[in-house]
């Protein structure tokens, strides 16, 4: 199989590199940004889901065909984590290869060995595992255990919660990618400027906005919807049916009990459906900066504070210097200007809007009220109004002023 649409560059180091970029270093730049040019575009849309092809492959266990850009000996299976690669696929919702892949590189971020279990005929012997650099757990041995009869390894509550939270970062990361395109494009004075402005023209053109637009929708969309689908009518994934459950699949701020996983190959931590819902909430928030970002890229007050700040640089030593600054600068300032920018239209706002009141609100009446307050903005036909009633929606909402517990990502 061919996982090379699957294969992704770690987006921490990704990140880290865009924003140590400098002039002499542009070549390295626009190659990174080259390599990433479908992340960019795709945005979340390209982490995929769980499916059958997938799950053959790494069944299979042979070496997966990469990139030679990302890894020239192609991904390598460990048939001992095959089956809590799967089990930890379903849980997160993630394709089998690329969650092998988001596995492997914890274990080797966090310096976790996890070995192949010994296997006898009648008994399985417990498995030692390390515990995650900075965890302050300890080696546990208690918790973990192979399944009889089977070479397979079990992940601790703090590898499955680990991994969980890595995950999660690639995610934010990646969107934060997608920012700093749009932020120093309009910045004259970055050194990735004119890199930037290359890309983000490229991307306009693809139709940029709707793919974003259609990762927020996924994120917003409940969770329960999907499971429901699978099981038939009257069945519900969480065993109880009520609508608690489904409102906090979806995303809604409902606080329930954490349930262990009963999968036999991961110990799921009591707490993780309600730290996966922290994830959602501040992957939202990411997301729908990237979108607001898009729609006011022509906003001349956004395109004005950028020329301001390159006027000051500290560059321009004299006159002519400082006449050449302002010059490239305002040519700037017209070129980003002249790029093919979204709008926010009433029909794009009524849209995000009851995505926002459904998932949010579970549907309710709550979800509905913000709709319509809006839609009396939305009937001036004043673009900035609507942007603002939008901003006020997200954060009443969304949950973007709430900080979830993981590590801060800063731009």
């Amino acid at each position: 199989m061919d996982a090379s649409e699957l294969y992704w560059l770690p987006f921490r180091q990704v990140y880290q590199q865009l924003q140590a970029a400098n002039k002499s270093s542009i070549a390295s730049l626009n190659e990174l940004l080259n390599l990433n040019l479908q992340w960019l575009l795709e945005g979340l849309g390209r982490f995929e889901r769980p499916s059958e092809q997938s799950a053959k492959a790494l069944q299979a266990g042979k070496v997966l065909k990469a990139p030679a850009w990302g890894s020239k000996r192609g991904i390598t299976i460990d048939k001992h984590l095959v089956e809590a690669t799967l089990d930890l696929s379903n849980t997160l919702d993630l394709n089998e290869i690329q969650c092998h892949l988001l596995l492997k590189r914890w274990l080797k971020n966090n310096d976790v060995n996890i070995p192949a279990p010994a296997v006898s005929s009648n008994t399985a012997a417990p498995l030692a595992l390390p515990a995650p650099a900075n965890s302050g757990a300890g080696t546990a041995t208690g918790a973990q255990q192979q399944m009889q009869g089977l070479n397979q390894a079990v992940l601790l509550s703090e590898v499955v919660q680990g991994v969980a939270d890595y995950y999660a970062q690639e995610r934010i990361y990646l969107t934060k990618c997608q920012q700093f395109v749009i932020m120093n494009s309009m910045d004259p004075a970055a050194d990735a400027s004119q890199s930037c402005r290359d890309l983000l023209r490229r991307l306009l053109d693809a139709s940029w906005e709707s793919k974003v637009y259609d990762n927020l929708a996924a994120l917003l969309k409940p969770a329960a919807a999907k499971s429901s689908a699978s099981k038939g009518p009257g069945s519900d994934a969480g065993g109880s049916g009520s609508k608690t459950t489904s409102a906090m699949q979806a995303g809604a701020f409902v606080t329930t009990a954490g349930a262990s996983s009963g999968s036999p190959h991961m110990v799921k931590p009591l707490d993780f459906d309600q730290r996966l819902l922290l994830h959602k909430l501040q992957q939202r928030c990411e997301v729908l900066s990237l979108l607001t970002q898009l729609y006011c890229g022509t906003d001349p007050t956004c395109l004005a504070t950028a020329f301001k700040r390159q006027q000051a640089a500290p560059h321009a030593a004299n006159d002519s210097e400082s006449t050449g600054v302002s010059a490239s600068g305002a040519a700037a300032a017209a070129e980003v200007a002249g790029m093919r920018w979204p709008k926010c239209s009433e029909e794009r706002l009524q849209q995000l809007l009851q995505l926002l009141g459904d998932a949010v609100f579970a549907g309710g009446v709550a979800g509905a009220g913000i709709v319509s307050v809006v839609a009396r903005a939305a009937a001036s036909g004043n673009e900035a109004l609507h942007l603002q009633q939008l901003s006020e929606a997200l954060v009443s909402a969304t949950g973007c002023g709430y900080v979830p517990n993981v590590p801060a990502i800063t731009c």
